[in-house]
């Protein structure tokens, strides 16, 4: 899916979901597993490429509202601004 964003241009993924099938087995197939991921790739305007594009669970309107609110992640986990201070929030840790 990264792969995918950094094709179109994208800077990272939004919303992003993973959702688990499980195919029972039959006479001729065994069981399986079908993993789907989902997302939406974004990009902003005037940027230049990452090295590598992010992904949250957050859908698009919460992840902007932190951005433009100037949190900044540092990691895949960690987000940061100048004022420093770690805060827990979906599963990330963020930083204000």
């Amino acid at each position: 899916m990264a792969a995918e964003c950094a094709e179109v241009g994208g800077h990272g993924i939004v919303g992003a979901t993973l959702t688990v099938t499980e195919i029972p087995a039959t006479s001729l197939t065994a069981a399986a597993l079908e993993f789907t991921v989902a997302g939406t790739a974004v990009r902003a305007s005037g940027c230049p490429p990452l090295a590598r594009p992010f992904a949250s669970e957050l859908p698009g309107p919460d992840f902007a509202k932190l951005v433009m609110r100037g949190w900044v992640r540092t990691t895949q986990a960690d987000w940061t601004t100048p004022e420093g201070g770690p805060v827990t929030l979906y599963r990330y840790a963020w930083s204000r």
